[in-house]
């Protein structure tokens, strides 16, 4: 070669593993900066861009949540309860599995609820005794 040296295998080494660390580097700086792509984070607003109206509270997330959970009627017997201004817990009891989904997934589409906390039973399944031997004393002091 006119003019180059050529590396050693240590260099070489050297050069491949500080190139590995500043591409690991990059990429946990560029994970935090993106965070996850999911399909509710990509419909969000890019950056830059106001949203409309105000913040979203726990008291009105959980009410549009009553409000779509009352207009199917093997629903409109759960009740919701505010964890944070983006989380709702739906609890209540249904007659079958198909209920529960379609509560969650009606309570999902909402804007401005990110979180749900699914605890709706199911009768027949979620009320059956399974521990029929365990009898529970009080350990209190």
């Amino acid at each position: 070669m006119h003019g180059r040296e050529q590396l050693g295998p240590s260099q070489t080494v050297g050069w491949s593993l500080a190139g590995f660390a500043a591409g690991l580097v990059a990429g946990i700086i560029l994970g935090e900066w993106f965070g996850p792509t999911t399909p509710r984070r990509l419909a969000q607003p890019r950056v830059g861009t106001a949203r409309r109206g105000p913040p979203p509270t726990a008291a009105g997330a959980a009410a549009r949540a009553q409000a779509a959970l009352a207009t199917d009627p093997g629903l409109a017997a759960l009740s919701t309860r505010p964890i944070g201004p983006r989380t709702v817990e739906v609890t209540g009891w249904v007659d079958d599995r198909a209920a529960r989904a379609r509560a969650a997934r009606l309570v999902n589409r909402l804007p401005g609820i990110d979180t749900l906390i699914n605890s709706v039973l199911v009768r027949g399944e979620d009320d059956q005794r399974r521990f029929p031997d365990l009898r529970l004393t009080d350990q209190s002091a």
